[in-house]
Formats: structure tokens, C-alpha cells, sequence
């Protein structure tokens, strides 16, 4: 939900990145939505104990935002937006180490995008 609302990823890209179908994808957006509508669930963000209790949650939204933008076919400003929101998420939880490590996979991934491909497209690899 948060990747569709949140971050503007399609719902298609959404459902590859799930390993689930386009529709599957769509119905379960349709349902979350009717769920938090009913339940008056308010968009804020937590605070204390309820913020490191979502944060797992925010750490997978992250990833799947990184990878729709790594991909061969993604779209890069969604890997750099994935990289801003992890060291703004870095400095307001400086003691979660899990919040560290995907920072440093992010940047580790994330220095080598431009040297993946050649000029034509074709991946590279490390040799």
C-alpha cells in the first residue's frame, strides 16, 4: 500500500516485485484501502514504542522501493529515493543497526549502477 500511495510505484511493477499477479496486486490494494477507511486509521507517523514495532515494515517498503529502481528495466530515481529515505531514516534511528545494514547494501548496490550496463545496454560483469 505504501509503495502505491506513498512512493507512486504502479501497481503492475508492484506485483512483479511480490511475485504476484497484476490483479492479485489490485485487489489486495482495494481491500487494505476498504480496511484502513473503516477502521478511521489516521496516516501519521508513529511514535515511541509503535515506531519500532513498524519498522520492519518501513525497512521492506524501502528495499522493494530499491530494487523497483535497481532492476534492469527500473526506473533510477526510485533507487535514489530509496537511498534518501534510508539515510534520513539512518539519523532518526542512529541505535537500529537493521536500519544501518540496508543503508550500506543500498549504497554498495546503488555505487555501482552506472557501470552494470555498456552503452548499448548489455550488462557487464565484474571480469
Amino acid at each position: 500500500m505504501t509503495l502505491r500511495t506513498v512512493c507512486g510505484v504502479p501497481t503492475a511493477d508492484i506485483a512483479r516485485l511480490l511475485l504476484v499477479s497484476e490483479s492479485t496486486m489490485t485487489r489486495r490494494l482495494t481491500r487494505a484501502r476498504t480496511r484502513i477507511a473503516e477502521a478511521g486509521i489516521l496516516y501519521r507517523v508513529p511514535s515511541g514504542p509503535a515506531l519500532t514495532e513498524r519498522l520492519p515494515g518501513v525497512l521492506a517498503v524501502l528495499y522493494l522501493l530499491f530494487t523497483r529502481g535497481y532492476v534492469a528495466d527500473g526506473e533510477p530515481a526510485f533507487a535514489d529515493e530509496a537511498v534518501r529515505l534510508a539515510r534520513l531514516l539512518d539519523r532518526l534511528m542512529p541505535e537500529q543497526s537493521e536500519v544501518a545494514a540496508l543503508l550500506a547494501l543500498f549504497l554498495l548496490q546503488h555505487s555501482r549502477r552506472h557501470a552494470r550496463r555498456d552503452a548499448a545496454g548489455t550488462p557487464l560483469t565484474l571480469q
